[in-house]
């Protein structure tokens, strides 16, 4: 290569040496960019962003959005796609110890000897102990040296030499978020929301038959449901006991759980600042917020693809059997938490194959068998569920089926046209249309914030032009193929896009919203030199000879102007978080929050050691599941719905004591017999806070007659 042809760029400048002027050049990175043009196409691309964001907000010219959206995010992604956040995993050669073929075997043996014993929708106490000896003998044939053991030695030792626990400074930061998230998901929990809708009195009644001592698999209530969020709705209740808010008290909890898990996956992949990132915004996501509060098992779906997730890369960076073994084992579990975690194995299939293009497929051909065992690992744990669905195979697969066929609804004619408009809209859900359900979100609002959805097309922008460099792929991968549970629902259009089906991609779109920050922060400090900090002083002159002054000096480096940019973004998409969650999302909630199950409930319990109480629920609609689980007082195994009221058949006929009866405002007719059948009885009327009319309670006594 000719020494004339040579350039340097030094101080921010591009020069040439011996005086010959480069030809062309098109700079692409903020490393070959002049530092003052990185900094002016950065502030561009954030001021499109804005543009864009509001243009959708505001359902104005969406082709125009889009476009700036698009020019944003190519012009970013060409600016920062030499700059490196990948974490750099070395992967130390691991001495493996030889194979144990006998527990192994072993294992899988007593894996399939338990199939029989989950018969009739059971996990029985022989088919357990079996099934829990197959994976321990598979995990014992899969553990290597305990990778963490010298590490947790010798954070052992240094509580102990200093006589008491030394915690690292992002652990406490990562406390300090959790505590941030715990507030949004347990703040007036008790209140909002306050009806529990149609699912959560299912959820309650499978809880109660895990506490009367029915271990079912599968929970076959209408449409059928997994049984793991049951499972731990139960563990918590047989100590505090059950009630539509130990329900919701688990899915939050599980909610502010899942906030260290996504850290944690985020740190694998890249590094502590973009893991704190991830965290904190997962922390103050209005998805993620709703979809913690409401008690639904899908808040299960985002944990365990971060556990899937953390496994997976560890044991592709350590090659590790054991983690191997725990990504199959939390594989294998999510199939336990909701049916749009049945495509996480394709996700980890399809992110294996694109990751054979970048390394020749040696990452594959070295771990084959390793492979193997993490999906035989994962159906191990599958074996109950297995056995239910082999038993039971239209009942366990209705759901799925309701949606990809036809089995409840006709299929529309241009089928794939369907699904390609599905793939759409569920691709905007994040910045443009969200779930149209108001227990889901704010009808059609968008599901990120307006900071996170802004960062979420750049940081996609990052990892789409780097997708060859180190994990990125399976953020793409993860977020094409979990989104297809609401996409792929053809049968009813109209349901997309759904926060619920969709939740899984919570996981990849948060770390893609961290990924921005410490971008544009190691452009701004390449562009603005540190500036020295300044004094500022304020003085107060008492008297002639005497001036009272106070000195302090004002940092003005590039590190504090970046946090100050960040704590304004995220006190901007705390603040709008809080505002949608405890304002808008209330008022869209039906009958704005007014619980008619709750208070039907408390009027039967004010009245339980009077005497029975009953509803009159034909014709009309009435949920008595709802009421039974809000019982406090009176016993849960409550039944005193009746269909009609007839002064010659029970229970009026056999009443011998007062009673009240719960009537719809338009029950006129009931209203007049009761008032026939009790001259002297009493009707009160209920109302929400709209002045509405509810129900009525109507109470009556039948005295002797002279």
């Amino acid at each position: 290569m000719r020494e004339n042809g040579k350039r340097k760029m030094e101080s921010g400048e591009w020069r040439v040496e011996n005086g010959q002027p480069p030809i062309f050049h098109l700079p692409l990175s903020p490393f070959h960019f002049p530092s003052l043009s990185a900094l002016v196409l950065l502030i561009v691309c954030l001021l499109l962003t804005i543009f864009a964001q509001r243009s959708l907000d505001r359902r104005e010219d969406m082709a125009l959005a889009l476009g700036a959206y698009g020019l944003a995010a190519l012009t970013f992604g060409l600016l920062v796609h030499r700059v490196e956040l990948e974490r750099k995993q070395k992967a130390a050669p691991v001495e493996r110890r030889p194979w144990r073929p006998l527990p192994l075997l072993g294992g899988m043996v007593l894996g399939l000897l338990s199939f029989p014993y989950f018969a009739d929708n059971r996990f029985t106490l022989l088919g357990t102990l079996l099934w829990l000896g197959g994976l321990g003998l598979f995990f014992w044939a899969l553990r290597d040296d305990a990778p963490h053991a010298e590490g947790l030695r010798a954070w052992l030792g240094r509580c102990l030499a200093s006589r008491g626990i030394t915690l690292p400074w992002e652990w406490i930061a990562v406390l300090g978020i959790m505590a941030i998230g715990a507030f949004y998901r347990l703040y007036q929990l008790d209140l909002i929301p306050a009806e529990m809708g149609c699912d959560l009195p299912h959820i309650y009644n499978n809880a109660r038959h895990i506490l009367r001592g029915e271990y079912l698999i599968f929970f076959p209530s209408y449409p059928g449901r997994e049984g793991l969020f049951f499972y731990l709705t139960a563990l918590y209740s047989a100590i505090f006991g059950l009630s539509y808010f130990s329900i919701k008290l688990t899915s939050a909890l599980i909610g502010v759980v899942t906030i260290p898990v996504l850290y944690l996956l985020a740190r694998e992949l890249f590094n502590r600042e973009v893991a704190l990132y991830t965290a904190v915004f997962l922390a103050i996501s209005k998805w993620h917020i709703i979809l913690s509060r409401t008690g639904l098992r899908g808040v299960l779906i985002p944990l365990f693809v971060g556990l899937v997730g953390i496994f997976l890369i560890r044991a592709m960076a350590t090659r590790r059997r054991l983690y191997f073994g725990l990504t199959g084992l939390f594989l294998g579990l999510g199939w336990y938490t909701y049916s749009a975690f049945l495509v996480a194995p394709v996700a980890i299939v399809l992110f294996l194959a694109v990751y054979s293009l970048v390394d020749r497929g040696k990452f594959v051909r070295e771990n084959v068998v390793e492979l193997l065992l993490l999906f035989v690992m994962a159906l191990l744990v599958y074996i109950p569920l297995a056995r239910y669905a082999y038993e039971n195979p239209q009942t366990y697969w209705f759901r799925v089926a309701t949606r990809v066929t036809s089995q409840e609804v006709a299929l529309p004619q241009n089928l794939s046209l369907v699904f390609l408009d599905n793939l759409r809209k569920s691709f905007l859900m994040f910045n443009h249309t969200g779930d149209g359900v108001s227990i889901n979100n704010v009808p059609f609002q968008r599901q990120l914030g307006f900071v996170s959805g802004i960062l979420f097309v750049l940081g996609l922008a990052y990892c789409l032009i780097r997708w060859r460099r180190g994990y990125n792929a399976l953020l793409i991968v993860l977020l094409a193929v979990m989104i297809l549970p609401t996409a792929l629902s053809v049968a009813f259009p109209n349901e997309v896009p759904g926060a619920i089906r969709s939740s899984g991609t919570i996981v990849p779109a948060f770390i893609l919203v961290a990924l921005p920050l410490p971008l544009v922060r190691r452009c701004l400090q390449r562009a603005l030199p540190q500036l020295e900090a300044q004094q500022v002083f304020a003085s107060l002159a008492i008297s002639p000879g005497q001036r009272w002054e106070v000195r302090w000096r004002v940092p003005s480096g590039i590190r504090h102007l970046v946090m100050g940019l960040f704590v304004l973004a995220l006190l901007w998409e705390g603040r709008e978080a809080y505002q949608i969650y405890f304002r808008d999302y209330v008022a869209h909630l039906p009958d704005h929050n007014y619980s008619i199950s709750l208070e039907m409930a408390r009027a039967i319990d004010n009245f339980a050691a009077d005497g029975p109480a009953y509803i009159k629920v034909w014709p009309f609609w009435h949920d008595g599941n709802a009421v039974r689980a809000q019982l406090r007082v009176q016993s849960q195994d409550w039944n005193g719905e009746i269909a009609q009221l007839d002064p010659n058949a029970p229970p009026l006929a056999t009443l011998r004591e007062k009673a009240m009866f719960i009537l719809h405002p338009e029950d006129r007719e009931a209203l007049n017999t009761l008032r026939r059948f009790f001259p002297r009885g009493v009707a009160v009327e209920h109302y929400d806070q709209g002045n509405r009319m509810t129900f009525i309670t109507f109470y009556g006594e039948r005295y002797p007659e002279p």
